[in-house]
C-alpha cells in the first residue's frame, strides 16, 4: 500500500517547522512543509493523506490549493489553522 504524506503549507518556515514537529510527535512519519506555491513538487507524486494550511496563507492562495487538490482521486482532509493555534515561542 503507498504511504500517505501529510503536507504543512505555511509561508513562514520556523512556524511551519513547529507544525510539522507536533503532528510527528503524533507518530506520523512523513510530513513535508512547504509554501501554497511548492506543494506538488514537494508531494513528488505520494498520495496526499492530510493538508494543513497555516494561518499566513492568503485566501487566494487557499482558494487556488483547494480547487488544485479537489482533483485528487480521493477526499483530503483540510486543517485550516489560524492565529489562536499558534504556539507561543
Amino acid at each position: 500500500m503507498e504511504k500517505s504524506v501529510i503536507l504543512v503549507i505555511e509561508h513562514r518556515p520556523v512556524a511551519a517547522e513547529n507544525l510539522k514537529l507536533m503532528i510527528e510527535f503524533f507518530d506520523e512519519p512523513d510530513v513535508r512543509t512547504c509554501r501554497p506555491d511548492e506543494w506538488k513538487s514537494v508531494l513528488k507524486g505520494a498520495r496526499l493523506g492530510a493538508l494543513f494550511v497555516g494561518p499566513d496563507v492568503s485566501d487566494s492562495e487557499v482558494s487556488e490549493l483547494l480547487n488544485e487538490i479537489s482533483g485528487l482521486e480521493r477526499k483530503i482532509p483540510v486543517v485550516m489553522l489560524n492565529r489562536g493555534n499558534e504556539q507561543s515561542t
